[in-house]
């Protein structure tokens, strides 16, 4: 055991000569802890993670999504009735508004009404122009305007103004795309599938009613899917191009299907049609799943009861997928967008971020920023140095303070569960290559 100590001593000075450093400087206080949101909600990120708050304006976060080629967040927020979506800006800290409704009722060629409860949100840009909006209006919208909401609405920058908000030349900025025409329509998530050429829509009907949509750009609608119960979020796999649908049951419940292949030939997919529809993912950690999104790598991110969750393995055959708590302590979480889609998030540093929204129907909503920390960063601080090293070193040498949840996330590199020499040769092998 002496020999060990002091050859893992060794190497700790060897890797100091090298650097030419008797410490690393810290860059930027990354360190994993509560936040404590303008409602008193305490957001706490699994190890790995980081949180901080982005400031809210209403009773309510719906949807949230990020325009393509673009930092640009958009929040759907405000109460039942008086929703509108908003854009949040970083150099001012502000959600400003960037609608006010889809009808100019006084004639002044600004739109206005507000509209219902916005849920679906997905953000398309065209090679030419701004970004296009797609978002969903559910039948809470008839509060806010007779014949306004329960329908899916596209809206477009015409005067390049960064708004949503004016009539151009008798042209509203904001329009029906599609309108089921169906009361109380319970319309839940809008995703944009330009490879499809058109949208994903899901329906939160219950009791086996719940459905998927494809509608395409030119109006037309076609049931895809039909059997869930409260259907939630809806997301194209990158690598596979399957489809994932997040579902609710009536015991609220979280699961997550996958959709295969038309088995009778009725061109629907149905839940009770063996061979139609799988389930991916079905535990209690997924309760109350709202919304998801996910990233370059296939991990799948989840809005849930109190927070969010990462779906991994979803593409491994039959091999269980491994459900991971990203952000708990939320009252319910809501609508979930990632910075970078094409990025992953999970397990290294890189600019990415992911969003999540607060949906307590009692509180000052907030939305929370969640940030991947690195591997092997024990402090942390942004960087991998000497730092690092000496606490990794000193925690498989058994020397106190015992290893912090983080810490140990941080220093099992190997990712079997122990922190031990193993795990000391990878981080010098990260430090050497930054």
């Amino acid at each position: 055991m002496s020999r060990i100590r002091g050859t893992l001593n060794l190497m700790t000075c060897l890797l100091a000569g090298v650097l030419g450093i008797a410490g690393g400087a810290a860059a930027t206080d990354l360190k994993p802890q509560t936040v404590l949101g303008t409602s008193g909600i305490q957001a706490e990120p699994a190890s790995g993670y980081t949180v901080r708050a982005l400031p809210g304006t209403s009773r309510y976060v719906g949807a949230l999504a990020v325009a393509p080629d673009s930092d640009q967040l958009i929040m759907a927020m405000g109460g039942w009735g008086d929703m509108n979506l908003y854009r949040y800006d970083p150099a001012s800290g502000d959600a400003v508004p960037v609608t006010a409704g889809a009808e100019d009722r006084d004639g002044d060629d600004q739109l206005d009404t507000n509209f219902g409860s916005l849920s679906g949100l997905s953000i398309w840009k065209p090679i030419t122009g701004g970004p296009v909006l797609y978002f969903m209006d559910s039948s809470i919208g008839s509060l806010a305007s007779p014949g306004q909401g329960e329908r899916l609405y596209v809206a477009e920058d015409l005067n390049g103004d960064g708004d949503y908000m004016d009539v151009i030349e008798g042209k509203p900025e904001i329009r029906t795309f599609y309108d089921p025409d169906v009361a109380d329509y319970m319309g839940a998530d809008a995703v944009i599938v330009p490879g499809m050429g058109g949208v994903l829509v899901t329906e939160a009907v219950g009791a086996g009613l719940g459905t998927v949509t494809f509608i395409d750009f030119g109006g037309s609608a076609t049931l895809l899917a039909t059997g869930f119960d409260y259907t939630s979020g809806v997301e194209v796999h990158p690598e596979t191009g399957e489809i994932y649908v997040g579902n609710v049951t009536t015991s609220f419940r979280g699961q997550v299907y996958r959709l295969l292949e038309d088995q009778n030939g009725n061109g629907i997919l149905e839940v009770s049609e063996p061979g139609e529809v799988t389930i991916a993912a079905d535990t209690d950690v997924l309760s109350g799943c709202f919304d998801m999104v996910f990233d370059g790598v296939g991990d799948l991110y989840v809005s849930v009861n109190d927070g969010a969750v990462c779906v991994r393995r979803l593409d491994h055959g039959n091999a269980p997928a491994l459900v991971q708590t990203v952000l708990s302590g939320l009252i319910f979480g809501t609508g979930i967008a990632l910075k970078d889609r094409s990025e992953p998030l999970r397990d290294r540093a890189t600019e990415n971020r992911l969003y999540v929204g607060e949906g307590g129907w009692s509180t000052q909503p907030v939305v929370f920023e969640v940030t991947a920390l690195q591997p092997g960063d024990m402090e942390p601080d942004g960087d991998l140095d000497l730092d690092d090293l000496i606490r990794l070193v000193d925690l498989v040498l058994d020397r106190p303070p015992p290893a912090s949840p983080h810490e140990h996330w941080a220093g099992d590199l190997q990712r079997d569960g122990d922190l031990d020499v193993f795990d000391i040769v990878s981080l010098i092998d990260l430090i050497l290559e930054r």
